[in-house]
C-alpha cells in the first residue's frame, strides 16, 4: 500500500478501519512515534471503536495514556471502551487531569448517564478528590442534572457536601429545588464555599441576581456578614454590581431586611 499522511492513518482509527491500520503497521511499525500513536488512539477513543483501540493497545503495550485519551474516553462515555483503558492503568479511572479535573468530573460536565457515573466509581473514582479548574463532582451534578439521581449516587459513594461548592452552584443558576434538597441531605451555607476564603454562596446568588435563591440561604441560617476573596461584603459587591448599571436594589433589600430581624432576636 503507499504511505499514507498521518491524517490518513487518523481518519482510518477514528472510522473504525482496523484492516488500513493492521496492513500499514506490518510494514511501518518501528517507524511509527509514541505521540502519532497517542493521537490514532485518542482518535479511535473518540469513535468508541474498541476494535481499533485493543488493536493499537496491543501494538503499543508500553504506550502511556495521556490525559487528553483519558478525559475523551470520560466524555465519550463508553463503558467498553474505558474499560480497555482500565485495564491498561487500573489507576486511570481516579487521576488527577491536568487542567481539566478527574475522569468523574469530566463525565458529570459532559451530563453523561448515572450508570457510567456509577461505572467510574466502582473502578475507584473518589468523588472527594480535589479539582484543579472545575468544581466537586457533587457540585457539577448540582447544575448539570435536572433530577437528584447523581447527587444521590455520589453520596451514597461518600461523598461530602461541606466546602464542595454544590449550594454555591445550584444558587447561582437559582435551582430552588436543587438548593432545597442539598439543604435537606446536610448541606450547610456558610460551610459551603470550597476554600476558606472562597466565595459563600450568599456571594453567587448575588453575582446572578437570584434573589430567590438567597433567599432560601437566609432562611438556612447563611450569616450576612461574608466577603468575598477580595474581603468584599455583600453589600459593597452589590453596590459595585449596581454601578456597572446592574440592578440590585430587591437583593438589598433583603439583605437589610434580614439584618433587621436578627438583630431583634
Amino acid at each position: 500500500m503507499n504511505n499514507p499522511s498521518k491524517d490518513q492513518l487518523k481518519s482510518a482509527a477514528a472510522t473504525g478501519d482496523t484492516a488500513h491500520l493492521r496492513e500499514y503497521f506490518l510494514a511501518h511499525k518501528p517507524s511509527i512515534p509514541p505521540e502519532t500513536a497517542q493521537e490514532l488512539l485518542k482518535a479511535a477513543v473518540v469513535g468508541c471503536h474498541t476494535s481499533v483501540v485493543d488493536f493499537l493497545l496491543n501494538e503499543f503495550p508500553q504506550l502511556e495514556l495521556s490525559d487528553e485519551t483519558v478525559h475523551a474516553a470520560a466524555c465519550k462515555a463508553s463503558i467498553p471502551v474505558l474499560s480497555q483503558l482500565i485495564a491498561r492503568d487500573p489507576s486511570l479511572a481516579n487521576r488527577r487531569l491536568e487542567r481539566i479535573g478527574t475522569p468523574l468530573s469530566s463525565a458529570c460536565r459532559s451530563r453523561r448517564s448515572i450508570e457510567f457515573l456509577r461505572y467510574l466509581l466502582e473502578q475507584g473514582a473518589d468523588p472527594n478528590k480535589r479539582p484543579e479548574s472545575f468544581g466537586f463532582p457533587i457540585a457539577l451534578a448540582a447544575t448539570r442534572y435536572d433530577d437528584t439521581a447523581a447527587i444521590d449516587l455520589f453520596l451514597g459513594h461518600g461523598a461530602r457536601l461541606e466546602h464542595s461548592g454544590a449550594l454555591g452552584a445550584a444558587a447561582g443558576q437559582g435551582n430552588d429545588a436543587m438548593m432545597r434538597y442539598l439543604l435537606s441531605k446536610g448541606a450547610a451555607p456558610d460551610n459551603d464555599a470550597r476554600e476558606l476564603a472562597g466565595e459563600h454562596p450568599l456571594h453567587s446568588a448575588l453575582m446572578a441576581g437570584q434573589v430567590g435563591a438567597a433567599r432560601i440561604l437566609l432562611d438556612h441560617g447563611a450569616s450576612i456578614n461574608v466577603v468575598d476573596r477580595s474581603g468584599k461584603s455583600l453589600a459593597e459587591v452589590a453596590d459595585l454590581l449596581e454601578s456597572k448599571g446592574e440592578d440590585r436594589a430587591e437583593f438589598k433589600a433583603l439583605l437589610s431586611k434580614v439584618r433587621e430581624e436578627r438583630s431583634k432576636q
